[in-house]
């Protein structure tokens, strides 16, 4: 798990993330960085294949506005 890691730590906007085998939540910046990138990273630099979860929670890019 440690080079699944090291791939998404060399990623720009990666705050942080979380591995175990079998799965892994990243917290990053969409501004500096796409969730793609963040699958090619894995599938590139690792042996491990990544995909993007069809059910994960998606957390806003930007604060709540407040009216």
């Amino acid at each position: 798990m440690a080079i699944v890691k090291l791939a998404l730590s060399g990623l720009a906007g990666v705050q942080q993330s979380h591995v175990e085998l079998g799965s892994a939540e990243v917290i990053y910046d969409a501004q500096e960085t796409s969730a793609a990138r963040l699958v090619s990273a894995v599938n590139d630099k690792t042996p491990f294949h990544a995909h993007l979860r069809s059910d994960a929670p998606v957390a806003p890019t930007s604060p709540p506005s407040h009216r």
